[in-house]
């Protein structure tokens, strides 16, 4: 399942450029405006998502920044949620996607990165080469602010360390 929504996920990126909200989020906003139409794409907001798999408590996250950025992170975090990634995963891409990282990239680098280490298994190094091929194209894609935010972004960081070990490994 996991590879037919690395196929989809760039059609489902664009799509949530064109209808940012693909879920029933709800919209706060943090400004003093009465229409929401006629907030500024650049002018923070603040999103609830909640999300929730069959037999469990739903999973609330709450995601605010420049609106451009709110509503893309909820279109990814909500395509990834629904593949089968945990929460805390769902939540670092929303980070690094509100630091402005490439939500395409994101998506897919979180994809690959779940199942990544099989339980008593060997490293699949298919989502390997994808996890690593997503990774650098997040920092390709980066301008220097977004990088700056990314470095001070401890899961960023983590995932680095972790694919530049696994690197070391793989002939």
């Amino acid at each position: 399942m996991n590879a037919l929504v690395l196929k989809i996920l760039p059609i489902l990126v664009y799509i949530s450029v064109l209808i940012p909200v693909i879920c029933s989020a709800q919209s706060l906003s943090t400004s003093k405006t009465e229409a929401s139409d006629k907030i500024n794409v650049s002018e923070p907001i603040k999103r609830q998502l909640s999300l929730q798999k069959p037999n469990r408590e739903p999973d609330i996250f709450v995601i605010a920044g420049p609106k451009e950025r709110v509503n893309r992170a909820a279109s990814i975090a909500t395509i990834i949620y629904v593949a089968g990634v945990n929460k805390q995963a769902v939540g670092s891409a929303i980070e690094f996607i509100l630091a402005g990282a490439d939500p395409k990239s994101v998506g897919e680098l979180i994809l690959a990165m779940n199942g990544l280490l099989p339980k008593n298994q060997s490293a699949n190094i298919a989502k390997f080469n994808q996890a690593l091929e997503s990774y650098n194209k997040i920092i390709d894609l980066s301008d220097e602010e977004t990088i700056d935010a990314l470095e001070n972004n401890s899961s960023f960081v983590n995932i680095g360390k972790l694919l530049k070990e696994m690197r070391k490994a793989v002939p």
